[in-house]
């Protein structure tokens, strides 16, 4: 045989393999970049309601997917570190929080920058939208789940109290509860 058919034959056999292997290499990068970019648009999307499911999902997934990037690993120490850490009393916990706000800007920045998007960090802490009757909704909601567990508890009572009469009801009022006075009672004269 001459080296001109041994090249073909080997060509033949290598090439299909390592067409399949550079797919598989560049499938599995892009598979590998497009987790780190829904764990960042996650983090955006959920930047300003971070007590929910997907926010934390997504935060606890930067440690997997960034997992060697120094930059990023720093950055999320950070804000974890300070996300465990409890709070000063109400009315002394705007710096605590300022620190918080400004944390999570460092690690949204540092992601954006490893995959080569180019945030602005005062952006980053001042945009995103999370309408005001949600958090109401989410206030409200902690708040009732609060007084329920306290009734459960058996630490706060369960109150039981009339329902006051609509004013323009077809119904007579409800009789007087209290109990009839001595004066009250007919007399025989």
């Amino acid at each position: 045989m001459s080296t001109v058919e041994i090249l073909t034959i080997f060509a033949i056999f290598v090439g299909p393999i390592t067409a399949v292997v550079l797919t598989r290499f560049m499938d599995h990068r892009r598979e590998r970049r497009q987790r780190k970019i829904d764990v960042l648009r996650t983090l955006m999307k959920t930047r300003r309601d971070r007590l929910s499911y997907d926010h934390v999902g997504a935060l606890n997934l930067v440690e997997l997917e960034f997992y060697g990037v120094a930059t990023i690993k720093t950055t999320y120490r950070n804000y974890i570190e300070h996300l465990g850490e409890s709070p000063p009393p109400i009315g002394k916990d705007k710096t605590f929080f300022d620190t918080r706000a400004d944390r999570f800007a460092d690690l949204l920045k540092a992601i954006g920058d490893h995959l080569g998007f180019r945030f602005d960090k005062a952006d980053l802490e001042r945009l995103g939208y999370f309408p005001l009757g949600w958090e109401q909704n989410q206030l409200l909601a902690q708040a009732n789940a609060q007084l329920v567990n306290e009734v459960l508890r058996g630490t706060r009572p369960l109150p039981i109290t009339p329902l006051n009469q609509a004013i323009n009801s077809p119904f007579p009022p409800p009789p007087d509860p209290s109990p009839l006075q001595p004066d009250d009672y007919p007399s025989d004269n």
